[in-house]
């Protein structure tokens, strides 16, 4: 037990240890940045840009991401050295278990986004609806395809029709053989 405990303890150790190594490692590009000024552009009047303004905010992003997994990883260290044996063994089992249905999980919303997909190309609908449509299962799904196509098409005749609404052309006023004795009549009086 006393074993189990130090070499926890030395765990949690050499995480710190390496944070804090490559929190040293990361302050020389830091010192380094003041000197590379010429790496920057200038612009026309003398004063300089910085070729990419978002560098300090993703530096204190990644800070911030690294310092959580630390802190993550020493509350692991130290929850795993209260343990006997049996248990760390039960609790990784179950970490490694609930790991798994997250990603199987993961997998299934894929598929499925993939299936929602082909089945909106099938029907001739934008596959751009697919999050919208994406059911629990395939059956849900293909219900939600098949009354959104429905609605869809309603939709689209609607607007054909309104679209095409307007005054019809009178018979005989075109062009052709039927109508052509009042054309002719017409050409006589301008003549």
């Amino acid at each position: 037990m006393d074993g189990m405990t130090n070499t926890a303890q030395e765990t949690a150790e050499n995480a710190a240890a390496q944070a804090s190594a490559d929190a040293a490692g990361n302050t020389a590009p830091q010192e380094a940045a003041p000197a590379g000024k010429a790496a920057e552009p200038e612009k026309e009047d003398g004063q300089q840009e910085p070729a990419q303004p978002d560098v300090k905010q993703l530096r204190a992003d990644f800070e911030k991401e690294k310092a959580e997994a630390v802190k993550a990883a020493l509350e692991e260290a130290a929850k795993k050295a209260a343990m006997k044996p049996e248990e760390v063994k039960e609790y990784e089992g179950q970490k490694r278990e609930a790991e798994l249905e997250k990603r199987e999980r993961e997998l299934r919303q894929r598929e499925l986004r993939n299936d929602t997909k082909d089945m909106l190309v099938e029907k001739g609908l934008p596959s751009g609806f697919a999050d919208f449509l994406m059911g629990d299962d395939a059956d849900g799904t293909r219900e939600n395809v098949n009354a959104f196509k429905k609605e869809f098409d309603l939709a689209v005749q609607a607007q054909v029709e309104q679209r095409l609404k307007g005054t019809t052309p009178k018979a005989g006023s075109g062009t052709g053989g039927a109508g052509t004795g009042g054309m002719a009549a017409e050409i006589d009086k301008y003549l």
